[in-house]
């Protein structure tokens, strides 16, 4: 099926998340003017996307009346999806996992939408601004072999920076206004849903909507008794990305569809 894309005013060009869409906050509405939300049609659908909330939410009913329970792998970006090494403020800074595009198609493959979760306080600290945090995660989606369904951001954070962003909000994890954000825009049943973190806070917000938690501690994993005491179980402990997908594949193969 060939995807079709439009235009969105003020970005000059369709965006390379062609699978999904990036969004950048539970209030983006607010906090953005629309020209710098770009949507794309949802993966496996016979639709034209257009730019705007309008339009957005036409495709999401349509879609919603075709499937209305679906599952999703959420994913934290920097220390799952991408190696650990403090702010990502330009493209040639982000760094794979091993294994990624391999990991995520596997997931795909067995019905999970996959869609990044990612708080990105760098925005509020005006150390990252948003055509940059885009071409980060156009570079992400390649190295990803364009398997992500959606990007989720939060750019908050409630006192660093003193930008726009600087504020409370519900969307920075532990809150989970993304994952339920998420859950409306793509009709997902949270609690057929995974979430795969690498912090006490991932496995924070995946109880707070009923998805079930895993945690990539690597490492920290052979040593760290810390991580049981944080994280409030039930959590599944693994050693990366590789061993999540094997994980949530073994936890399938005993559960009807």
């Amino acid at each position: 099926m060939e995807r079709r894309h439009t235009r969105s005013q003020g970005l000059g060009r369709a965006d390379l998340l062609d699978r999904g869409r990036h969004v950048v906050s539970v209030r983006s509405e607010v906090d953005l003017p629309a020209a710098q939300l770009a949507h794309e049609a949802l993966p496996r659908r016979d639709l034209q996307a257009k730019t705007g909330a309008h339009s957005l939410r036409q495709v999401d009913e349509t879609v919603g009346r075709q499937e209305v329970s679906r599952r999703a792998v959420f994913l934290d970006r920097d220390g799952v999806i991408n190696r650990e090494r403090g702010f990502v403020l330009q493209p040639a800074e982000l760094e794979p996992v091993d294994g990624l595009a391999r990991d995520l198609r596997s997931l795909s493959e067995a019905g999970y939408l996959l869609v990044v979760i990612t708080n990105q306080s760098a925005v509020a600290r005006a150390l990252l601004d948003w055509p940059t945090l885009r071409a980060i995660h156009e570079r992400l989606q390649r190295a990803a072999d364009g398997a992500l369904d959606a990007i989720y951001v939060c750019p908050h954070h409630p006192s660093a920076g003193a930008t726009p962003m600087t504020r409370a909000c519900n969307c920075r994890k532990p809150s989970p206004g993304l994952l339920q954000r998420a859950a409306r825009d793509l009709h997902l049943d949270l609690a057929r849903s995974w979430l795969i973190g690498d912090a006490p806070r991932d496995v924070a917000a995946a109880h707070a909507v009923g998805a079930q938690p895993i945690l990539v501690c690597g490492e920290k994993c052979k040593s760290a008794a810390q991580w049981p005491a944080q994280a409030t179980p039930p959590v599944a402990f693994v050693q990366d990305l590789t061993e999540a997908t094997a994980h949530i594949a073994e936890a399938r193969a005993g559960q009807p569809n």
